[in-house]
């Protein structure tokens, strides 16, 4: 999905207004609190916006590189990031101090501004989701794991109901919203008016489970690499998906 380019917070209530929300700014203030409030119908939704720029050293060495060659080349480590996962948490805090009623879905939205946002969604995901990716022994298929490391989604699965990412690409940005399944709220986030809005560009991992892809359990510890091991065990022996 695309929308043509704004700026900042304005730039994400326009996109939501095209989308067919009733966005709200929330003014600024010296408390801790979100950027937007969305209407949908009978559904709201509190937003926190993060915007994701190249690093000052990177946008350095681009600009010489296509100075000097017209070309820039970039490697890529595609794995879970401690400084995404901490700035997704400090969002968070910004969104609890309006969150107070279960009717409100708590989204977090990243603009990703950066020469690699492509990848930097990769990220993103791998991030939220502690993706890994599992091969089955009678599958020829690498196939991926959601949860398999500790993540984003899970460790604040009652605080944060998905995340939006915008990849920007000239005047125009395209949009996925990726949904939390651990979040209390999923059953009725599925259902609402604020999701209709986003008129199927979601990424919902227990679909993705119908297709082929692992969810690892929900009672599984994240912090003991022993879990992890036993359940990439099974799967690589028996190969069917596991249920949350």
């Amino acid at each position: 999905m695309s929308f043509p380019r704004k700026s900042g917070e304005d730039e994400v209530a326009h996109i939501l207004r095209v989308l067919g929300c009733e966005p709200k700014l929330v003014p600024r203030s010296n408390e801790k609190t979100p950027d937007i409030i969305a209407h949908a119908g009978s559904s709201t939704a509190i937003i926190e916006v993060k915007d994701k720029f190249d690093r000052a050293e990177i946008a350095e060495v681009r600009k010489r590189d296509l100075d000097q060659t017209g070309r820039h080349e970039r490697g890529f480590a595609i794995r879970p990031s401690n400084r995404l996962s901490g700035i997704a948490k400090s969002g968070v805090k910004q969104i609890r101090a309006q969150a107070s009623e279960e009717t409100h879905f708590r989204i977090l939205w990243f603009n990703l501004r950066t020469s690699a946002a492509d990848a930097e969604r990769l990220l993103l995901r791998n991030t939220i989701y502690g993706i890994s990716e599992i091969m089955g022994r009678d599958d020829p298929y690498v196939r991926p794991c959601y949860f398999f490391h500790d993540s984003v989604f899970y460790s604040l699965r009652n605080d944060l109901d998905g995340v939006v990412s915008a990849v920007f690409d000239g005047s125009s940005a395209s949009i996925k919203f990726h949904l939390n399944p651990l979040s209390p709220r999923l059953d009725t986030l599925l259902s609402s008016d604020f999701l209709t809005c986003f008129q199927g560009a979601t990424e919902n991992p227990i679909e993705e489970e119908v297709l082929g892809s692992y969810i690892l359990p929900s009672d599984v510890d994240r912090h003991s690499p022993s879990s992890e091991a036993a359940f990439a065990r099974e799967k690589i022996l028996h190969g069917p998906p596991a249920n949350i």
